[in-house]
């Protein structure tokens, strides 16, 4: 946006914006209607965390298996479809780890340990989030204890992943995880 097209905010308008962004901060990040979020969150990036758990399987444990769920949370241009589990981190106060755990606790039931980030984090591109753009960290993580798969919930091999995969999903797992070993 250029100079010319911007607009003083009124007294009023700035006001009504810092009450409202202190209650969302008191509320931990959470916005309580999901357009309210989806205009927060295409006005400015929020980081998502996707947690990555692997397993080996096969004779001598050479293949690689990725933990995908089905979504059913609350974007609906993304229901139905496969990706990797993950959420926002708040805004307020949280770590990677702890976002991890909490994250791991709502998608799997189970407590993690966090190993590490990928090198790179993905900013999702213009049409790839109904949203916005958020900025994704992939974090590797194990589980403290074996994660059941159900039929929403599924480890895949390199030759296995859903049709319906996540675009976005199938790119970082396709060109960063199995390059893995």
């Amino acid at each position: 946006m250029n100079q010319s097209t911007k607009q003083e905010w009124t007294a009023e308008e700035m006001e009504t914006l810092i009450r409202l962004l202190k209650k969302v901060k008191a509320q931990s990040g959470w916005w309580p209607h999901e357009p309210a979020l989806r205009a927060a969150h295409g006005a400015m990036s929020a980081w998502a965390l996707e947690l990555v758990v692997t397993k080996w399987e096969g004779d001598y444990q050479h293949e690689q298996k990725i933990l995908l769920a089905c979504y059913e949370g609350g974007v609906m241009e993304f229901r139905g479809m496969w990706h990797i589990p993950g959420g926002y981190g708040t805004i307020v106060d949280e770590s990677i780890e702890a976002a991890c755990s909490r994250i791991a606790q709502r998608e799997f039931g189970v407590n993690v340990d966090f190993i590490r980030t990928f090198e790179r984090p993905y900013l999702w591109r213009p049409g790839e989030h109904p949203y916005g753009h958020p900025l994704s960290l992939y974090c590797l993580v194990s589980p403290k204890r074996v994660i059941r798969e159900t039929p929403s919930r599924r480890f895949f091999g390199r030759d296995e992943l859903p049709d319906n995969l996540l675009p976005v999903h199938r790119r970082f797992i396709e060109e960063e995880l199995f390059r893995l070993k």
